[in-house]
């Protein structure tokens, strides 16, 4: 049996039932509400999901080219750390995963992860990363539920090989705790760029990454 995924969506409730993956959105219509108000009287049933993705905020301070939240500074509307844990203890996920927007740039971003790590056994967080700093990442590294640690290097402003130097000192903190991976994309003309970008992933501690490339 294929693992069910479920996302939360701005459409029909409907759509909350299907055993598809469907991306989250941190803004809900009124009748997705009143749906998961209804499953969680008992009025309504839902699969219980194997995996969640959610979408907390649309905000980023970057505007990757590849990003399909490019533009987005603002956001719009967030859903609070309230409403969050409805919505996750409804669902009880048996995977979450985190994804934006940049999640670090909620002001409730480390209450959110914890929230997150409580109600699900195994959370992914996909962040640029450049909102890490000593204590936040050390709070990181002691989250049991905390498996993974995708961080997009974005290739602008600077490239990638600095936006890695940036992050390195916070990463090699989670070496061994944290499953740290670097996604990275391709830039037509740039493959020099980015293989000295894989080159300086051992000395920040990742030893994985993922590499896309523009068509």
């Amino acid at each position: 049996m294929k693992p069910r995924h479920l996302g939360l969506i701005s459409r029909a409730p409907a759509a909350l039932a299907r055993p598809a993956l469907l991306l989250a959105r941190p803004v809900l219509l009124a009748r997705a509400r009143r749906a998961l108000l209804r499953h969680a009287q008992g009025d309504m049933r839902l699969p219980r999901p194997s995996s969640v993705i959610l979408e907390p905020t649309l905000r980023c301070q970057l505007s990757c080219s590849f990003c399909f939240q490019r533009g987005h500074a603002q956001g719009g509307e967030e859903l609070s750390l309230r409403a969050l844990d409805k919505i996750l203890t409804t669902l009880a996920p048996r995977e979450l995963k985190l994804i934006g927007g940049e999640v670090l740039l909620r002001d409730d971003a480390e209450d959110l992860i914890r929230l997150a790590c409580r109600r699900a056994p195994a959370v992914t967080l996909t962040s640029n990363g450049l909102g890490l700093d000593r204590a936040l990442t050390s709070s990181l590294a002691r989250l049991p539920s905390l498996a993974r640690l995708s961080l997009s290097l974005c290739p602008e402003p600077r490239g990638p090989v600095e936006h890695l130097e940036r992050l390195a000192p916070f990463t090699r903190r989670l070496r061994g705790r944290v499953w740290v991976m670097a996604q990275l994309m391709v830039e037509p003309g740039a493959g020099d760029q980015a293989a000295r970008a894989l080159a300086a992933l051992p000395a920040a501690g990742i030893r994985w990454a993922l590499l896309m490339q523009r068509m």
